[in-house]
């Protein structure tokens, strides 16, 4: 758990392709980041009881790596960050988004905690995220595209939040470690 910061959250609002999932959670255990919290799409939701993206052993290993949280509703998600002490930047492409760069840049992160929010792959974020986030950030494009892959996004946000920020690589606090060290060994196959 050496490395682990609990300072950067990824929230997945209602992503509906398993495999931006995977990768969203490949990438922050890559990367060190220990929360990955998840606001479930509608259709899903109704398998209540079951985790809905696990869908391989490599999966089940990595949510024992990583802290995932899932939520029914993006209000509860952001209830949740709020109670926990983070900053919500959500990812969008509207004009009213800051760079992420610049954010970055600017923010004073010394105590603060963040939480990125990457939305649905085909929609972005809700209009609700939109409202409840402290700022709309976006990565810069140079091409004709229109936007990035949402996980290809969470990717490059986290890297470029953790390279330019390192204060944020703060260790884990005792109970987030307790925690992760128990889901890990149960996460452990038998």
């Amino acid at each position: 758990l050496e490395g682990r910061t609990g300072a950067v959250c990824c929230v997945l609002e209602k992503p509906y392709d398993l495999r931006n999932y995977h990768a969203a959670l490949r990438t922050c255990d890559a990367l060190g980041v220990q929360h990955l919290w998840v606001v479930q799409p509608e259709k899903l939701r109704a398998k209540a009881g079951r985790n809905p993206y696990a869908g391989d052993p490599e999966a089940r290993l990595l949510e024992g790596a990583v802290t995932v949280r899932r939520f029914a509703s993006t209000a509860a998600c952001l209830a949740a960050l709020r109670r926990r002490g983070f900053a919500v930047w959500a990812t969008d492409l509207s004009q009213s988004a800051a760079g992420l760069e610049d954010t970055l840049a600017r923010a004073d992160l010394s105590t603060t905690k963040v939480a990125l929010v990457f939305g649905q792959e085909a929609a972005g974020i809700s209009p609700e995220m939109a409202e409840g986030a402290d700022c709309r950030v976006y990565l810069e494009q140079h091409g004709f595209c229109d936007s990035f892959n949402v996980a290809v996004a969470l990717g490059l946000c986290l890297s470029l939040t953790l390279r330019r920020r390192p204060e944020l690589r703060r260790p884990l606090a005792p109970e987030e470690r307790r925690e992760a060290r128990a889901a890990m060994l149960q996460a452990l196959p038998p």
